[in-house]
């Protein structure tokens, strides 16, 4: 009962001080109250001087602020404040966000994006985040939600402005915008009273007029309406629309309409807030009106605010004579007024002259947490409206060869790129217009070239109805044609899905509403399995009945993010890319390729410089392999080594000898398979067998002749049939002598730990004497083939179909080797036939990421289990204090005293390996981290050492621990 009576006596002090404040205006300021003048801070549009002359002459009671910038506006805010009698309220026009009319800020989703998504905790986020916007530029009135019911595809006005077609879930979303809204502070406003949606005219440019009949009206666009007003919406916006089954005055738009402002909206459905007029500028209502009679009729009917009076002067010395000659009673104007000032009032104007400070301010706009609000709205938008037999995501990439079709916008896009992560994909284009003829040649291509799947992107669409949503007729034959039996199809619609009433529908159906960057990522996660699209379509389809959110399978691969997703500093990589942009500047290395992966998210990769110093070929993450040089050792050869041992095939404490019957007798013979791979077996490091292929031999025969044997040659024969560079070939009995020098070593006998590529190359032989194939093929069909890793190969050279182009590793003085591409950078490797333990593979980064995520994942990759988890833990744990190696992985080294290969930050947990041409790769599981750089340092001479000196790999690791490891 106490709060009852101090309830009221506090609504008793505030009327008393709105009348107080009322009691002080003049009757023309009165009138200048119910008047919003539009300001413009953008260079072309700027009527700064007329606004601040309005507020100082008290012609206006707010402003409406439309197109310009953050910095201008805020300025602006602070000068029209200052100037004005009363404080004035300030109102934009920003449903989609700030960016909807300032540059330089955050975008959301339209509302029709809003609509299609299932989680209703992120549209009232969306409401929470866009009021902290809004006060953070002084607005206190968003006009928004839109709470028309677009139920008409045609509408030219509403569209995807609107969250859809079905009036309970536009309720629904409504209001969870108006509480996001007002719990924090800005005024919701919902449009347009009493519902826009069923029209194809364009109340800009004409009056629309809705023919429902009043339980329509009723059921469906006032639905919306009652239910905001039953919660609390503190302000409504009127339509120039005509609705004739609610007032019978032919032409009459809503905003004029006695019966639909009073006596529905005031009287029936018992609105309190504050009314506002759409814009009195839109011929919608000038048509039937001249400006000063609409704003009397509208005043008389019941609106508050007269909005977007670009000329308030003679409307407002108008409106004064209409009051004193009797045509606008008082009482309505001082109705209005208290309104005004009431809202005033509830909002702190009235009490505390607002000010903003300039400080900081975009840093306020681009609050984190906002931005990534921004990204999930857009990724949780995406549906999937049609997908048959389950053929999203798409499976068994190994057995699967894709093209890309574009059709419009530039090329290539972006979502081409984000394809490209997951598995290789080739590219075609075509315009919008194509021919029929282009078009047919291009469906007999794919299926005379064999490809399983089509991606096709439809892109640079429109979202009016009158331009058929930016759909061509040859992009309708198009959809016709790719019904095909010879190979699957998936569409991806960048844009407004009534598009799709226009198209045949292949069996799997995107849309992502608009084109944007985080939506093709998106489709490009969706297609492949890193995110699993739930949202249902907002409108229905003439054409094709949409039942409902379908069922995903689940095919985990990684997604795509934004570092700041995962709460990593953009910062750091902001210094990455200069430190890499700087080492290609310092010629430390032409070309450098980086990969990061969080959390199983891709969070930063990207190419830096050209494939060689005079070269004016970029480098393409998603087209051109590197030579991993000594990750040869760990990505093939241990990894052979561990699934043999899983299998039981080889023991790690056995000798050698048991698995090279050669070395029987030999002091080589009786190293373990354990000291190979910890690197102490006490062999030396290297020797450059090499340099014997470079001489001349004098052999003595049978029949005491002497005869003189050279080992290389610039043409092929039977007997120089291994070849060795572009224009060299080596005698096929080199590797043999080779390795009959290799296993005539002499290890020492003090076994400490030395890096030696001669254990691999051990190793190497061990795999191929058990598995009775050459290391590259065990590795091919254990692990690259099933996995779909293409690149991943040995002799890229002499690969019939390799779809990757090698980045030169070095140029060999020589006039026969030349520029080594495709060809492996260790002489030694070459050697042995470009497949050896220790060198040889090429790979693609992003076929690196995926067999170390298999790694990460405790050996499973897509579902299918290649290697047990107690194995890998077993190869990559750390043997003792004073070793820092694990079983052929490398570990970070835990002595302060001594260098690491990798990050100080890394934790005991990391595994990982260098390679001599300037490559990386470190798994930490400890904080889910795969990072990967790859480079061609050693071009055109291995004598550059910048790349080493200058500790590139590391201080890049550095920054990316940095960027989440608070602290450090």
């Amino acid at each position: 009962m106490r709060w009852c009576l101090f309830l009221a006596l506090a609504f008793a002090q505030n009327d008393t001080l709105i009348n107080r404040w009322l009691q002080q205006l003049t009757l023309r300021e009165r009138i200048g109250q119910l008047i919003f003048m539009p300001a413009y801070t953008d260079k072309i549009k700027d009527n700064f001087a007329y606004v601040k002359a309005a507020c100082e002459q008290g012609l206006i009671g707010g402003i409406i602020f439309m197109s310009g910038t953050p910095y201008k506006q805020a300025l602006y805010f602070n000068q029209f404040q200052k100037s004005a009698k009363i404080p004035l309220l300030v109102a934009q026009d920003v449903e989609w966000g700030l960016k909807m009319r300032l540059d330089s800020t955050i975008r959301f989703p339209k509302q029709m994006a809003l609509g299609a998504i299932r989680n209703d905790s992120l549209i009232y986020q969306f409401g929470k985040a866009l009021a902290q916007q809004c006060k953070a530029m002084g607005i206190h009135i968003c006009f928004g939600p839109v709470l028309d019911v677009n139920n008409n595809p045609k509408n030219p006005v509403i569209n995807d402005r609107s969250f859809g077609s079905d009036p309970h879930k536009v309720a629904q979303k409504g209001l969870l915008v108006i509480h996001g809204l007002q719990n924090h502070g800005v005024v919701a406003v919902a449009k347009h009273f009493p519902g826009h949606g069923d029209t194809d005219i364009d109340s800009h440019t004409g009056l629309p007029v809705i023919y429902h009949d009043k339980k329509t009206l009723w059921e469906v666009d006032l639905y919306p309406f009652r239910h905001a007003i039953a919660a609390g919406v503190q302000g409504i916006m009127s339509a120039h629309i005509h609705v004739p089954a609610l007032d019978s005055v032919p032409n009459r738009p809503a905003t004029l309409s006695p019966f639909i402002m009073k006596t529905l909206l005031r009287d029936s459905l018992h609105f309190q807030g504050v009314v506002f007029t759409d814009a009195l500028n839109m011929r919608g209502v000038l048509n039937y009106a001249p400006l000063t009679q609409a704003a009397i009729e509208a005043l008389k009917a019941g609106n508050d605010v007269l909005l977007f009076v670009e000329r308030p002067k003679p409307l407002v010395e108008a409106l004064v004579q209409a009051v004193l000659n009797g045509k606008i009673p008082i009482q309505i104007i001082d109705e209005h007024v208290k309104r005004i000032l009431k809202l005033k009032y509830q909002l702190g104007l009235l009490q505390h002259p607002p000010q903003l400070s300039l400080d900081s301010l975009y840093q306020r706009l681009y609050h984190p947490q906002i931005q990534k609000l921004s990204w999930q709205l857009y990724r949780s938008a995406l549906t999937l409206v049609k997908n048959e037999s389950h053929f999203l995501p798409i499976k068994h990439l190994s057995k699967e060869k894709i093209a890309y079709l574009q059709v419009g916008g530039e090329r290539w896009s972006p979502f081409f790129y984000y394809l490209n992560t997951y598995t290789l994909i080739t590219p075609y284009y075509l315009p919008k217009t194509a021919t029929r003829f282009a078009i047919d040649t291009l469906i007999t291509h794919f299926q005379n070239h064999g490809y399983t799947t089509v991606v096709v992107a439809f892109m640079q669409l429109s979202r009016y109805a009158h331009k058929r949503y930016g759909i061509t007729k040859s992009m309708e034959y198009l959809t016709h044609k790719l019904q095909h039996p010879s190979f699957h199809s998936v569409l991806v619609l960048f844009g407004n899905p009534y598009a799709l009433d226009f198209l045949s529908l292949p069996e799997a159906v995107l849309v992502t509403y608009e084109e944007r960057d985080i939506t093709q990522r998106a489709a490009a996660e969706a297609i492949f399995g890193g995110y699993f699209p739930d949202a249902t379509l907002p409108v229905q389809l003439n054409k094709h009945p949409y039942k409902g959110a379908i069922s995903y399978p689940t095919v985990r691969r990684w997604r795509l993010a934004y570092p700041e997703e995962l709460n990593m500093d953009k910062k750091a990589f902001e210094k990455i890319d200069t430190l890499l942009t700087n080492t290609i500047l310092g010629k430390a290395a032409p070309c450098v390729a980086l990969l990061v992966l969080k959390d199983n998210a891709l969070v930063y990769h990207k190419a830096y410089g050209y494939l060689t110093y005079d070269s004016t070929q970029k480098l393409q993450l998603h087209r051109h392999s590197f030579d991993l040089a000594s990750i040869t050792k760990v990505l093939a050869t241990t990894l052979a080594i561990m699934k043999l041992y899983e299998e039981g095939k080889l023991l790690l404490y056995h000798p050698i000898k048991r698995y090279l019957p050669e070395t029987n007798g030999l002091p080589i013979g009786e190293l373990r398979i354990s000291e190979l791979l910890l690197h102490r077996s006490g062999l030396p490091a290297w020797y450059p067998y090499w340099k014997r292929a470079l001489r001349v031999d004098t052999l003595y025969q049978n029949d005491s002749t002497f005869v003189i044997r050279r080992w290389l040659s610039t043409t092929p024969s039977d007997t120089y049939a291994i070849r060795i560079g572009e224009n060299l070939y080596l005698h096929r009995a080199f590797p043999d002598s080779m390795w009959y020098w290799i296993i005539h070593l002499q290890p020492r006998s003090k076994k400490r730990q030395v890096y030696s590529d001669f254990n691999m190359i051990i190793l190497g032989k061990i795999v191929e004497r058990i598995t009775k194939k050459d290391l590259y093929t065990y590795v091919k069909e254990t692990f690259y083939e099933p996995m779909g890793l293409r690149s991943l190969c040995f002799n890229p050279w002499a690969e019939t179909h390799y779809p990757y182009e090698p980045v030169p590793s070095t140029f060999d003085l020589s006039p026969y080797r030349g520029v080594v591409k495709g060809f492996v950078n260790d002489d030694n490797a070459a050697m042995m036939g470009g497949i050896a333990g220790h060198a040889g593979l090429f790979g693609n980064i992003y076929d690196i990421a995926k067999l170390l995520t298999m790694l990460m994942n405790g050996g499973v990759y897509e579902g299918k289990r290649y290697l047990e988890a107690e194995t890998i833990a077993l190869f990559t744990r750390r043997y003792g204090r004073r070793f820092r190696r694990g079983l052929g992985w490398d570990k970070p080294e835990t002595r302060k005293r001594l260098p690491s290969p990798t990050s100080r930050f890394a934790s005991e947990e990391a595994f990982g390996h260098l390679g001599f041409t300037g490559t990386a790769i470190w798994v930490d599981p400890k904080y889910q981290l795969i990072y990967i750089l790859l480079s061609n340092r050693t071009y055109p001479s291995e004598n550059n050492k910048k790349f080493i000196q200058w500790n590139i790999r590391t201080r890049v690791l550095d920054l990316i621990y940095q960027s989440f490891l608070k602290h450090v």
